[in-house]
């Protein structure tokens, strides 16, 4: 099997979303931040009691570029849907830091602001 490809920090940042939302794709995952924490692996698509569906979004990321690496500051927001219907998010902010590794960009790290 082929190992995705993200051209741009913007295609690295929607396959993060992607493999974050839903009920997860640690594949995906793990092509688009290869040293994700291992609570994270394991918390993929697990969305806890009441909650029927969940989707990450990062919407306007703050990019800047410098070479092969790039910083994305941006806020994170974890949608969920409960099992009433009722929606709810939380919010976090981030510094995601990308590097690019042959013809992909990926993420090495990620830490709260």
């Amino acid at each position: 099997m082929t190992r995705p490809q993200f051209q741009t920090v913007e295609s690295a940042l929607k396959a993060y979303t992607e493999a974050m939302s839903g009920s997860g794709n640690e594949g995906l995952l793990r092509a688009v931040y290869p040293s994700a924490p291992r609570e994270v692996i394991l918390g993929l698509g697990k969305t806890g009691a009441g909650v029927k569906s969940y989707f990450m979004t990062i919407p306007d990321p703050r990019i800047k570029p410098d070479g092969e690496k790039a910083v994305v500051d941006c806020t994170i927001f974890h949608n969920y849907v409960a099992n009433t219907g009722r929606p709810s998010t939380i919010h976090e902010e981030r510094r995601l830091t990308l590097e690019r590794r042959a013809d992909s960009w990926i993420i090495v790290d990620s830490r709260r602001r």
